[in-house]
């Protein structure tokens, strides 16, 4: 028998004015103040990252998101380097160096990770990182996925007081994933 699959391949052709054409769709229904971020994780889930991120941000989109440390840094190599982009996974503190070099911003949701990341600088020496950049943080908030973030008011407030301590730390957002993405009634979601 052949190895040679004798069935109809899986074929994806990707429309990057198609692309355009959704976010510009999106934007429509976003106030001003509102920030679309085209999410490029997995290779653009297989799409292709570069060009995909590169189309959505001709399109309007303000900023990209990505699964791991590496997707960003590869799209900050491809040219991207003025929009924010936003590691959705968990992060490893012990990257706290590509954060801050590569500018980009990390989901956090507890104090512990911050003095992870502090003790990685100063064992390698490179506190000074931190003299002319901020690390990028969005608040992770747990709206019942169960994944990662802060349950309670009282968790977000010991937050909010306990970052304080930490002045190389740019607070730039909250993050959350509702916990019935993709199913249920759409309006358990609704605020």
């Amino acid at each position: 028998m052949s190895q040679a699959s004798e069935h109809r391949p899986t074929v994806a052709i990707i429309n990057l004015n198609a692309i355009q054409h959704n976010v510009r769709e999106m934007k429509r229904h976003l106030e001003p103040d509102q920030a679309l971020y085209a999410v490029v994780k997995a290779n653009g889930y297989g799409h292709g990252a570069v060009a995909v991120a590169k189309a959505a941000l001709a399109a309007g989109a303000q900023g990209l998101a990505v699964a791991t440390v590496d997707e960003g840094i590869e799209l900050r190599q491809a040219g991207l380097l003025a929009q924010p982009i936003l590691i959705l996974g968990l992060v490893d503190p012990r990257a706290i160096a590509e954060l801050v070099y590569y500018r980009l911003t990390v989901i956090v949701s507890d104090l512990i990770w911050f003095q992870e990341a502090w003790a990685q600088l100063v064992s390698n020496h490179q506190e000074s990182l931190l003299d002319d950049a901020k690390l990028k943080v969005h608040l992770a908030l747990d709206t019942g996925m169960g994944r990662i973030g802060l349950r309670t008011v009282e968790e977000v407030q010991a937050f909010a007081e306990g970052i304080q301590a930490f002045p190389w730390v740019n607070w730039e957002g909250v993050d959350t994933h509702f916990s019935t993405a993709g199913g249920g009634d759409p309006a358990y979601v609704e605020t």
